[in-house]
């Protein structure tokens, strides 16, 4: 699910649409019809006659509307559907309709205000027909995954489910299914296009030739007023950004705006802001040539509105920061350091004077951002997308991007009083940028400005008070110093972990559903697996030292229990994890049940990795054989990991785009093999695993003397993470390494990326999955496990540069995760860093998914064909339990 909906209900955490409160103007019809029930479900109220059984799929009705007129279109449909019998549904608030509507609101959404189902085709033709006449003088946006029926401009169509139905995917989400005429299960397709199902023809297709003045498919040549679109630059509810070319051949940058869509929170729509963004070019172009992209043409084609200017050459100012900053690889020593500086006081310089000049021209620019800003090769920045850009004195409701706006622009806009403080705002903004990533955690906790201060190589003093102009003043200290965390860090270390887990209790709260603050990801997938749900939460808890209360508990087991049927497999999102965690809390027989579960489930087969596919089945079996000593554990997991085919044949088993490293790649099958190959020993499966290892080296990217790898086969970007990074490679590799028989090539894989994994501090998230808290777990770890006194430095070092990420709130302290929101879950929010923490305090074994206790008891009490050195731990029991919790 896209991220942005579920931000814009609470400034603190994630809520999705469905539970946005529905305060302010709302829809209804102003005749509802007799004897039919409304139910209110989410963004929706749906009507439906007494009695009525809707039809499974079929010839879906959908109702565009203006916003200025939506209750008047709502009428009609409901007039004419109270008539004709057919159930319909309709967006029933103002702000629904602007989220469903808005310019980065889902494309699937676009256009849709209203939706009728009607029982068959020629039902859907009759009430099309009717409401083609009786809107006839309205007027709205396209609907984009439909087509437009007749001579209308609101009434569309597609076939498609009328009843939810779903598959579910080994990742948790779900994907939409409709039947087609021969009964096989088809995907119900959702894409901003019209699609016909395998089987299904258009009864209501228009001629030929009104086909051909439809919007072109996306990817489609495109060539209209002489222009010839080469490009797509970005594609949303508003329209798209293209780069093309003039009819004289030079290259141009062609704006998009569609009709009645895209707007902002007050009622513009793109086409208007388009319109008004072209004056602005005009007129500043003309006064002050060069500070605006020269704006060269303006026309309307079809219903959509188009924008031309020159195209500026350059990457965006984001892109520059990302790319350049040597504090973001491992190689960041005072030289490079000072020469990065240099250069952003250079661009910054040239930056303000940028800003200073539009301001003498008396414009402001109100949506500065690094995204706004593109940078040449020789470090010129140009300001492009004037879209807020507006008259210093003229009155005007703002949007800008979250971060580059002051926190009155969203609370107390009246309270600015000098509308260039947005832009000088900005500015320092972009400073702290430049300096870091972390400006979001300022505006929280502005005290770990001087963690961060402390933690740079080299501190730039005049680019510090440019950045901290708008850190707000500091009230109350709640952090300790960076002098007190350098003098005592193991101190201060456990003490950060004792105030995290209190922040992650008070998060949860046993009277909510789910009980704990979810992520974009746990409404996706379901709220009690171990990455993004309660689980992972309980685990991060329990390893802690804080047993987590028996009502939180209780949710979660009868939850997992009664829901399992409906749960995909796997050991991040499934039963396989379920599994895992409760056999550590003693809940043998239930993590039995589950674990059952995902041997039977068909999604098993489907995927290989060890986060959704069998990898991860096949560990869960292993560390349950931990608790119960049951060899049938040992059996299942050969099979299941024999079952995994090697080289290509094994490319669509992994996740999408061929990924690497230890959530989806081949190094996460390559850690089961090597505990299967320890408690068995199987030397194939153990050389099996040395090859997939060798496999994901072929996207390596060397980062001075360090090793980064790449994301995929088809992501080029380089990660030092857990999820998919160097950390994750390291944390497979080095159980090769510390079984004494890996290869010369794997052992010098895994200290380059012990050496990246090391030195850098500066991750954008301090997050388990993708970010420092799993790099430091990574190196806490293997400190553990191969006693290196270097790794253990690293790994407190990790630790104590986790104070530039900290946000107190009511008494403890949680984190923020991508969307700038606070999560609770283990993969981005405050449980993956209190599991970090405890590690690190404690180095009892096996923080996440691991099984060396286990290998050295099952060794100490003789198990065949077991590796390693005897600890003498007793098989199974609950004396075991909590050493076992990988």
């Amino acid at each position: 699910m896209d991220g942005f909906e579920f931000t814009l209900a609470d400034p603190d955490f994630y809520v999705p649409p469905t539970r946005w409160e529905t305060a302010g103007p709302g829809y209804r019809p102003s005749r509802p019809p007799a004897g039919w029930s409304c139910r209110e479900d989410g963004l929706w109220a749906r009507w439906l006659p007494d009695g009525h059984v809707i039809a499974a799929q079929g010839w879906k009705v959908h109702v565009s509307a203006r916003l200025e007129r939506a209750q008047q279109v709502l009428d009609v449909v409901a007039d004419v559907c109270a008539e004709q019998g057919v159930a319909f549904k309709h967006l029933r608030t103002q702000r629904g309709f602007l989220w469903a509507h808005h310019k980065h609101g889902p494309r699937s959404q676009s256009g849709k205000f209203c939706a009728a189902y009607p029982a068959d085709q020629q039902a859907a033709g009759r009430l099309m027909t009717v409401l083609e006449s009786a809107l006839a003088d309205e007027r709205g946006p396209y609907v984009l995954t439909d087509r437009r029926f007749g001579a209308s401009s609101v009434v569309f169509y597609r076939y498609g489910a009328f009843l939810p139905r779903y598959q579910l995917r080994p990742d948790g989400t779900q994907s939409a299914l409709l039947t087609a005429p021969d009964g096989t299960e088809l995907a119900d397709e959702r894409q901003p296009r019209f699609h016909l199902p395998a089987g299904i023809t258009d009864p209501f297709a228009p001629p030929a030739q009104a086909l051909a003045a439809e919007p072109l498919t996306e990817g489609e040549p495109l060539s209209f007023n002489g222009y010839t679109f080469q490009a797509v630059l970005q594609f949303s509810n508003a329209g798209g950004a293209y780069r093309g070319t003039a009819p004289d051949g030079r290259p141009v940058f062609i704006k998009e705006a569609r009709q009645d869509n895209g707007y902002q929170w007050e009622g513009s729509t793109a086409a208007q802001r388009l319109e008004r963004e072209y004056l602005t070019l005009s007129e500043l172009h003309a006064a002050c040539p060069g500070i605006c992209p020269a704006p060269l043409d303006y026309f309307r084609h079809w219903e959509h509105t188009f924008l031309v200017t020159e195209l500026v050459p350059g990457r965006s100012l984001w892109s520059w920061c990302a790319q350049g900053n040597p504090l973001f690889g491992a190689d960041s020593d005072p030289a490079r350091c000072r020469a990065h500086y240099d250069r952003c006081r250079r661009l910054l310089d040239a930056l303000e004077e940028e800003i200073g000049r539009l301001h003498a021209a008396g414009y402001v620019f109100i949506d500065l951002n690094p995204r706004n800003i593109l940078v040449d090769d020789q470090d010129r920045p140009r300001l492009i997308d004037f879209e807020e850009a507006r008259r210093i004195d003229q009155p005007r409701t703002v949007h800008g991007a979250e971060g580059y706006l002051p926190p009155e622009a969203w609370s107390d806009p009246a309270a600015i009083s000098d509308a260039r403080y947005y832009d000088e705002y900005a500015l320092a903004a972009i400073a702290q940028l430049m300096l870091h990533p972390l400006h979001p955690v300022l505006a929280r906790s502005p005290e770990t400005a001087d963690h961060l201060a402390a933690d740079l190589p080299v501190v730039p003093e005049d680019l510090v008070r440019r950045a901290n102009r708008i850190i707000p003043p500091v009230r109350q200290a709640r952090l300790p110093s960076p002098g007190q965390v350098a003098d005592e860090p193991e101190r201060w270390t456990g003490w950060l972990c004792e105030r995290v887990c209190d922040g992650l209790e008070s998060l949860i709260d046993a009277d909510s559903d789910p009980p704990f603050p979810g992520t974009p990801q746990s409404y996706a997938t379901n709220p009690y697996n171990v990455a993004y749900g309660m689980a992972g939460i309980v685990y991060a808890l329990h390893r802690a030292g804080r047993p987590p209360a028996p009502r939180t508990v209780g949710w979660l087991l009868d939850g997992a229990l009664r829901d399992r049927a409906d749960l995909p497999p796997g050991l991040f999102v499934g039963t396989a994890g379920l599994a895992w965690v409760l056999a550590g809390l003693g809940h043998l027989d239930a993590a039995g049940e589950l674990l059952s579960h995902a041997d039977r489930h068909p999604l098993t087969s489907q995927d290989a990795t060890l986060a959704h596919g069998r990898a991860g089945v096949a560990l869960a079996h292993l560390a349950l054989f931990g608790h119960d000593g049951d060899q049938g554990h040992l059996t299942a997991a050969g099979d299941l990991l024999a079952t995994i085919a090697d080289g290509d044949a094994l490319v669509p088993l992994l996740g999408s785009g061929n990924p690497t490293g230890w959530r989806a790649g081949r190094p996460g099958i390559a850690l089961s093999l090597h505990y299967l190959a320890q408690l068995t020993g199987d030397g194939d499966a153990a050389e099996r695993g040395q090859r997939l290892l060798l496999a994901d080296l072929r996207h390596a990217y060397a980062d001075g003397d360090g090793l980064q790898l790449r994301v995929s086969a088809t992501e080029q970007r380089v990660e030092p993470y857990l999820a998919s990074g160097s950390a994750g490679f390291a944390l497979v590799a080095g159980r090769y390494v510390a079984s004494g028989g890996a290869r010369a090539d794997v052992a010098d894989a895994y200290q380059r990326c012990l050496r990246s994994v090391s030195a850098i501090r500066f991750p954008l998230l301090p997050a388990l999955f993708e970010g420092l808290s799993g790099m430091g777990l990574v190196l806490s770890d293997l400190a553990a496990l191969t006693d290196d006194d270097d790794l253990r430095v690293a790994a407190r070092r990790s630790a104590r540069a986790l104070f530039k990420y900290l946000v107190p709130r009511d008494g403890g302290i949680c984190v923020l995760s991508l969307g700038r929101r606070i999560s609770a879950d283990l993969s981005s929010g405050s449980a993956g860093v209190a599991l970090f923490l405890a590690h690190l305090g404690a180095a009892r074994p096996d923080p996440l998914f691991t099984l060396d206790a286990l290998t050295r008891a099952a060794a100490g009490a003789g198990i065949p064909g077991a590796a390693g050195a005897g600890t003498g731990l007793p098989l199974g029991g609950p004396q075991r339990s909590q050493e076992s919790l990988g």
